[in-house]
């Protein structure tokens, strides 16, 4: 919740923060006193530039600075000598430090500190392994007035964690399968034991083998299909939920994944449903028929 005086009345509502994103619900609940026509004017401007916030950053002073894309916003170099106003053409999401920074062009950021041609850091990426990452250091280093940080070990700390992460989501992913193959085995299985009489009078009537097969198999595929749709639901979005509130970034879906995560389940309850067929074609009619009577 958000709360506070615009001027002549007491403002109040809820607020939203992804990330270096910021939006407040709008209209704000506030009160209805009845001020001089300039300072309602002036009340009236700050609430509607409060519905119009997208983002925000903390000025070097502690100050909250709101943006608005396609507003200007001016900054001034330390000393105060020097200043530059850029518009807002959007708020940058990655998850990660990038969003804590304002980028600009480097000529315009090169002005406002007065050091035309400067440059303090530049990060680059080098293909191959440690080996051409040192050999790309050294070079570097080589002339001297410039010192070379290779980030190899943050590197394979995060490649670490990621096949860690890989292996862990691929268990999980194998754990999800046998327990829906074995969903998918007891539901056929007791379809087969509820339904031994009709079975039974399919056979004895002289009903071929691939028909009992094909009911199973298509109540089978039904099971897959109707699993593979709702677990792909649900699970994208939950991931983009964790995404959201966890990492603070916006996931995209591939759309390459539903249809394996569908064409998964329908094979998993295929392959299930091999116990149950072979326990309908094992009826005999004359037994189960007497049994039943």
């Amino acid at each position: 919740q958000v709360s506070g005086t615009s001027g002549c009345n007491r403002y109040a509502g809820s607020f939203s923060r992804t990330g270096e994103s910021l939006s407040f619900a709008a209209p704000m609940a506030s009160s209805m006193m009845a001020c001089e026509a300039p300072q309602m004017a002036l009340e009236r401007r700050f609430l509607d530039a409060l519905a119009g916030v997208d983002g925000f950053v903390l000025a070097s002073d502690g100050h909250l600075v709101l943006l608005r894309a396609g507003r200007p916003v001016t900054l001034a170099s330390p000393a105060g000598e020097r200043t530059l106003t850029v518009r807002v053409g959007g708020v940058f999401e990655s998850g990660g430090s990038d969003d804590e920074a304002l980028w600009l062009p480097l000529a315009a950021v090169q002005a406002l500190a007065g050091r035309p041609g400067a440059v303090s850091l530049v990060q680059a990426r080098v293909d191959g392994g440690s080996a051409q990452v040192e050999r790309a250091a050294s070079r570097l280093q080589r002339g001297g007035g410039m010192a070379a940080l290779p980030l190899h070990a943050l590197s394979a700390t995060e490649q670490g964690l990621l096949d860690r992460m890989r292996r862990l989501m691929l268990l999980v992913t194998l754990a999800a399968l046998v327990a829906g193959a074995l969903s998918a085995y007891g539901t056929l299985t007791d379809l087969a034991l509820e339904r031994r009489r009709e079975i039974a009078l399919l056979k004895a009537i002289g009903a071929p083998r691939r028909r009992i097969v094909g009911r199973f198999l298509a109540e089978s595929l039904a099971i897959g299909l109707t699993g593979g749709v709702l677990g792909w639901l649900i699970g994208a979005g939950f991931a983009l939920f964790i995404g959201r509130q966890v990492f603070h970034a916006a996931l995209r879906l591939q759309p390459g994944v539903p249809p394996l995560v569908v064409a998964l389940a329908v094979l998993t309850a295929l392959v299930a449903a091999a116990g149950p067929i072979r326990l309908a074609l094992a009826v005999e009619p004359a037994g189960a028929l007497r049994e039943d009577g």
